[in-house]
């Protein structure tokens, strides 16, 4: 049946004639007045007094049932406020409102018990002005948000902070796809989650809340005495709840804080006859912060935001110094602010980070658009800062808190995970420094890394352990191959993850299930993308929105599941990828010379773009003038700190001319030491990409200059399941030497950044420069030192998501600033060109797979000539660097393919082909010995089923056509193989 989601406004109210005196306040803020009412009830009669900073003429006082949400774009009609109770049935025009000038109003014989909670609206010919009717101070605020069942939509709950015994104001929003008019409803303590309740019949039988043991049952209806009844009996004392329309309730005796506040508990509607039913967690919202930091190019500072809940106001409190009478506007923009890559790099720009963020189309050009600090926010673009609160310029710092009614932290318009930008004060406004708006709350992120045809990521992130609160997400696509850019492509998450990522085709996409829509189609998200073609400047490609029903947790959690782009056809895959958590960074550094011991740790929270790192440390035994500095190179294996290279230095930067953190060296970290104080946060210290100080060297260092303690900085492992992976090329010939590769494999099967370290030199020991460096498809097959035709065999560049396709778009795109858009491969482009007899070189890739269906362990690398030249030099199969191999004979064949024999070993273990690797030995006398290493999580039992595998003559011909031979006994008492050393080392550090 069709989803019923036509909505009346309905207000319900309890005449229960009172006596006494309850005052209220009414803030005006909006379509440039400000002002307030005071709204006095006694004994039935209602006096309104009005004081506000425009003139009215013939207004109309209404009075309208539910409150005020400043989050939209008609905020005073009656879709959002209900029809007004008050008017028709009460003339009250006023003649005239003049500005600043108090105007009192009386109305009697109401009977009515309360105005809480519910709306004042001013109605004139030319303005409408509405407001919240509710006492001075705080408000506490809870929701219910059935989306799951029969039931969907929202319950929500609000009442003053100052005592659990004043009125709380409930507002319904229910809706089903069943014709169904009513439900029952109660709140239930009997039980903490919703999985248990199953059906109508389940939640018919919880228990009542009812902490005050109050007598309940028949005595319990909406005339009686609320104390009669269970504080969750809300049939009994308020009706049963309306479906399909919206309706405001005032409930003494509905308590949100103190000790029996319903705050956790569980919300239930069901059907007295029939099968519906739905459930739901009241949570009482928590204080929303969220802040920006600057620490760029001698800006400093923070602008900090807090929101109660989303009907209350963010306060906005500001303090940047280093203005130095050279800003003017600053706004929060659309799209974050990225991590930085390169020197010259545009973090600000309007491809970067878009412009301002304007969710209500307003127009700065327009000639009616206010002058800054002349209107009230509602007037103004929702990012627009400098015209709400006044410009910068002509100062060298500020210092303000701001009460800002048109800025939220909730909802679908929340300014969470997009950024800020600060603007110079020239005639074209440009773009000075920018910082993201972080939440200053736990939160979970996750992402959908697309490779092939379509390229890019889609990032979420929501407040951890919170599935029902809203989630930010930033897309950003391409296409890869070269193809014309296409619009309108819907996009869903699919039930399971892709099952098999050995094939990039769409066929791959048919095992990800079905949709995934356990809210009944109720998502808000917007339902087509658009991708450009590769190279195509137009920022279509990139999309920021805050969904409200995308759980990241919890037993709905979309992480694990998977992400499908359909063909313009709507019925065809185009592209798929698997949903993955993104872990929080945390890096260390264990100091443990004689004289120097300590710890230092660096963690980075998951986002979107650029974050802070914090950095942690106990360090024993630093003296007056010593520092503390992060170096470009980690030490050597004998642990030498000799060869650190220069302090870790990726921008170029030559001085430190002000106190921001990027006028700093990286690794010059000096300053967060001097002090006992720690943690300490740093905007230049990135943990992750191609400017990562992971695997590089914290040192410490004298007033001389020498250093006298180092240690690697290296990935902390959260799990005893975490693994560290070192892979190996060794090179022989004319170009000799090793790079080495480091990654860690987690428990889930994610994979960090992959380090490598480079140490080559040419034979005849000159210095050659801008090598390029690649793996290749195919392991060496003893063409490495040949005259002609070096390398041959290794085959093209690794580029298992066809990048390549299109030379020119790949010309322009594949970077170390988009390195998703390279081949895999390449090296040399994604973290850059290698100096032959430079010494030791440091890089960080992040798509270079040592684990899984793409990993490069079994493949070649391949050094290339000088100057970025073609021909090939020198190469070197990819190996594990490890000791769990085995190592078997066999009769030398006439062609060895590495590849081919480790497939045919892992068919015979029952193993994936990635997880197994032959290295050629060496051949004598028609026996060729190998070792056969295995790789993954499984590495250790997989060596363990080859070494009974191939201790058994029968399995031989299961290797056919390559024969294992027996060793001569004379030499070893195991007739047919030697098992060397199966050794498996587990190193896992815990923070305490």
């Amino acid at each position: 049946m069709q989803l019923i989601m036509l909505k009346w406004i309905v207000l319900v109210h309890f005449f229960q004639g009172c006596s006494g005196q309850e005052s209220f306040v009414s803030e005006f803020h909006m379509e440039e007045v400000t002002g307030k009412a005071i709204l006095s009830l006694i004994d039935n009669t209602l006096t309104v007094s009005l004081n506000v900073s425009k003139s009215f003429e013939d207004t109309r006082i209404e009075i309208h049932p539910l409150w005020m949400d400043y989050d939209t774009a008609d905020k005073c009609s009656d879709q959002q406020l209900g029809t007004s109770w008050f008017w028709p049935t009460r003339p009250s025009t006023i003649q005239s409102i003049r500005a600043n000038t108090l105007v009192t109003v009386t109305f009697s014989d109401l009977n009515i018990s309360t105005v809480e909670g519910q709306s004042i609206v001013l109605r004139s010919s030319n303005k409408t002005i509405c407001a919240t009717i509710q006492k001075e101070g705080e408000y506490k605020t809870a929701l219910a948000r059935f989306t799951r069942g029969s039931v969907s939509g929202y319950v929500y709950f609000r009442q003053a902070a100052a005592s659990s015994a004043g009125s709380t104001r409930v507002v319904t929003d229910l809706y089903s796809r069943d014709s169904i008019s009513s439900l029952r409803w109660k709140i239930t303590g009997a039980v903490s989650n919703c999985a248990s309740i199953t059906s109508r019949q389940a939640a018919l039988d919880l228990l009542i809340y009812n902490p005050n043991n109050a007598s309940d049952g028949v005595l319990c209806t909406p005339q009686s005495n609320s104390k009669q009844c269970a504080v969750g009996n809300l049939s009994g004392r308020l009706g049963d709840v309306s479906v399909g329309q919206s309706k405001g309730y005032s409930d003494n005796d509905l308590p949100l804080t103190g000790e029996t506040n319903i705050g956790n508990k569980l919300l239930v509607v069901y059907e007295t006859d029939g099968s519906a039913y739905a459930c739901a967690i009241i949570k009482i919202f928590k204080v929303r912060n969220a802040l920006v930091k600057f620490s760029h190019d001698g800006v400093t500072g923070t602008a900090s935001f807090s929101q109660n809940s989303p009907f209350d106001p963010t306060v906005v409190q500001i303090n940047f110094q280093g203005l130095n009478n050279n800003s003017k506007g600053f706004h929060i923009h659309s799209w974050p602010t990225p991590t930085k890559i390169t020197p010259d790099q545009d973090l600000c720009g309007a491809a970067v980070t878009s412009g301002h963020f304007n969710p209500y189309n307003k127009n700065v050009n327009s000639p009616i658009y206010p002058q800054p600090d002349a209107s009230t926010d509602d007037m103004y673009e929702v990012g627009d800062l400098s015209s709400k609160y006044g410009t910068l310029a002509n100062l060298q710092s500020l210092n303000g808190t701001y009460t800002d009614w048109n800025l939220p932290l909730f909802g679908a318009n929340s300014i969470i995970g997009r950024s800020l930008v600060i603007h110079h004060n020239d005639p074209a406004g440009s773009r000075w420094v920018c910082a993201n708006v972080r939440p200053l709350y736990p939160v979970v992120t996750a992402k959908a890394i697309f490779k092939y045809p379509v390229i890019g990521q889609i990032l979420f992130m929501q407040e951890m352990e919170e599935p029902d609160t809203e989630t930010s997400t930033f897309i950003k696509l391409d296409y890869n191959d070269g193809r014309a850019g296409t619009q309108g492509h819907l996009w869903k998450i699919y039930s399971h993850p892709v099952a098999s990522s050995l094939s990039i085709s769409p066929q791959s996409c048919n095992s990800t299930g079905t949709n995934y829509d356990p809210f009944e189609s109720l998502l808000q998200r917007p339902k087509t993308l658009n991708i450009p073609s590769v190279g195509n400047a137009d920022v279509t490609s990139k999309f920021f929105f805050t969904d409200l029903i995308l759980p990241l947790s919890g037993s709905q959690s979309i992480i694990g599941r998977s992400l499908v782009i359909m063909n313009l056809d709507n019925t065809t895959f185009l592209s798929c990828t698997n949903i993955e958590l993104m872990k929080d960074l945390a890096l260390y550094a264990q100091l443990s010379s004689k004289d120097i011991k300590g710890i230092v740790y660096f963690t980075q929270t998951s986002g979107f773009g650029a974050q802070e790192t914090t950095i942690n440390y106990t360090i024993a035994g630093l003296q007056t003038g010593y520092s503390v500095k992060i170096f470009e190179l980690p030490p050597s294996d004998s642990h030498s700190c000799d060869n650190l290279g220069p302090v870790f230095n990726p921008f170029n930067i030559t001085s430190s001319s002000s106190m921001s953190d990027d006028n700093y060296q990286v690794g010059n970290i000096a300053r967060f030491f001097s002090s006992k104080q720690s943690p300490a946060g740093n905007l230049n210290l990135p943990l992750a990409g191609v400017t990562s100080i992971l695997g590089r060297s914290l040192a410490v260092v004298n007033s001389d200059g020498a250093v006298v303690a180092c240690t690697r900085i290296e990935n902390y492992l959260n799990s005893s399941l975490d693994q560290q992976i070192t892979a190996v090329s060794r090179f022989t010939g004319d170009v000799n030497g090793t790079i080495l590769m480091y990654q860690t494999l987690y428990a889930d099967g994610t994979m960090s950044d992959t380090t490598i370290l480079v140490d080559l030199k040419n034979l005849s020991g000159t210095l050659s420069y801008q090598h390029n460096w690649h793996t290749h498809s195919s392991p060496v097959n003893g063409d490495n030192t040949a005259s002609s035709g070096r390398c041959s065999s290794t085959g093209p560049h690794f580029d298992p998501y066809k990048t390549m396709m299109n030379e020119t778009n790949y010309a322009n795109k594949c970077s170390k600033q988009n390195p998703l858009q390279c081949e895999v491969g390449d090296q040399a482009k994604k973290v850059g060109a290698y100096d032959l007899g430079g010494g030791r070189r440091l890089y960080t890739d992040i798509d270079l797979p040592l684990s899984g269906p793409f990993t490069v362990q079994g493949r070649a690398m391949v050094v290339h000539d000088q100057e970025h030249g073609a021909p090939r030099l020198g190469c070197a199969d990819i190996i594990p660097n490890s000791d769990l191999f085995i190592t078997i004979f066999i009769k030398t064949p006439p062609s060895l393919d590495k590849r081919e024999l480790a497939k045919t070993i892992a068919k015979a273990v029952g193993a994936n082909n990635e997880d197994v690797v032959v290295e050629n030995v060496a051949s004598v006398n028609e026996k060729t010995e190998l070792k056969v290493y295995f790789t993954g999580q499984q590495g250790l039992i997989l060596a363990s089923e080859f070494a009974k595998f191939i201790a058994d003559k029968d399995n031989y011909k299961k290797l056919s056509p390559y024969q294992p031979i027996p060793i001569n006994s004379s030499y070893h008492k195991v007739p047919s193989i030697i098992v060397i050393g199966i050794l498996f080392v587990s190193k896992t550090l815990m923070l305490s």
